[in-house]
């Protein structure tokens, strides 16, 4: 059998009891709204497919990914797993856990801890790229 992407296979998934208790629970937490497409990674991560990661990424995780193509901890990694908190951002707490609601359906998907809160300058990869195309000879 095959190793899962840095050798620890991630499941997430609450079911039974725990389930009911953590969609219980979701009711007294901040409620924060994804779009469906967030919503996928978060079932990307509960059920392994985004092993070894367990949550969205944190800042270094973020940057080396967009820079380096590696998590902080040098395993290759080449695509971004981040969390936008739109116009929510300044309603969420370091610390505190919060419920993720999916747009279209209303459902709990997860509840996660706010471990940290950052802003990427997304651009800055993006016009880096623009000026390597421009910049390398056909």
């Amino acid at each position: 059998m095959n190793q899962p992407h840095g050798g620890t296979l991630v499941n997430r998934i609450a079911s039974g009891a725990h389930k009911t208790e953590l969609e219980n629970k979701a009711k007294s937490l901040f409620q924060l709204t994804i779009e469906d497409r967030y919503g996928a990674d978060v079932e990307m991560i509960a059920n392994g497919a985004f092993s070894p990661l367990t949550g969205f990424m944190n800042k270094a995780d973020a940057e080396g990914t967009i820079e380096k193509m590696t998590l902080s901890n040098g395993l290759l990694w080449g695509i971004p797993i981040l969390l936008p908190s739109g116009d929510q951002h300044d309603n969420i707490k370091i610390g505190a856990e919060i419920a993720l609601i999916k747009k279209s359906s209303g459902n709990v998907l997860a509840i996660m801890k706010v471990e940290e809160k950052f802003e990427l300058d997304i651009m800055k990869p993006c016009t880096e790229c623009l000026s390597m195309m421009i910049s390398t000879p056909a």
